[in-house]
């Protein structure tokens, strides 16, 4: 009876840590309606440089886990996009990610921000907030350091590259609550003879 117990005791203690650690997950399918090809196509474009900088698939379509659409006045759609007290006067938010880390993530996207050209820039950026099941910024305490032209940056009024950086990468695939990236630096981690094509 003793080994039993024993055996009993060491795998409960073994399993512990195990169910306290957080778990990668698979990269999550994006909503949003097909007949918005304004959206559609915005959310499509941040999918596919998403996808291809981690060397993962990342779906859009009519159904999906994460949706995402326009609200009239982002500052006031969920408390979570309220301006925080540091943004710049005259600033404004082109998008905002609010449930990050739960099931009821989704992305918001203000219907009368100025800037429009920006669109798929708002999206890939919050989409990388998604991805990486965290808010925060690059430079942030104990996150990647910030990179010019880097998707994942606080407050990014300069020009962005349209792509996401290695920086980005790790912000993504280092996070302890994010997708399951095939390495540290995503795509660039699978040896060249084996990276997916574009």
């Amino acid at each position: 009876m003793l080994p039993v117990v024993l055996g009993l005791f060491f795998l409960a203690a073994c399993a512990a840590p195990a169910a306290m650690t957080p778990r990668k997950k698979a990269p999550p399918s994006f909503q949003v309606d097909e007949g918005d090809a304004e959206l559609a196509d915005a959310v499509t474009a941040a999918a596919l440089a998403w996808s291809y900088a981690l060397g993962v698939q990342i779906r859009v379509g009519p159904s999906g886990d994460v949706p995402v659409f326009w609200v009239a006045d982002l500052d006031v759609a969920d408390p979570e996009c309220a301006p925080p007290p540091d943004r710049p006067t005259g600033a404004w938010g082109g998008a905002c990610t609010p449930g990050i880390g739960t099931p009821d993530v989704r992305i918001l996207v203000n219907a009368k921000a100025p800037g429009r050209e920006r669109l798929f820039m708002w999206v890939l950026h919050e989409m990388g907030h998604v991805l990486a099941g965290r808010g925060g910024h690059l430079g942030d305490s104990g996150l990647p350091a910030d990179q010019e032209g880097a998707v994942m940056r606080r407050y990014n009024t300069g020009e962005t590259d349209g792509f996401p950086h290695k920086s980005d990468v790790l912000y993504v695939c280092s996070s302890p609550t994010g997708i399951e990236c095939p390495g540290p630096l995503g795509r660039l981690s699978i040896p060249e003879a084996e990276r997916p094509l574009p």
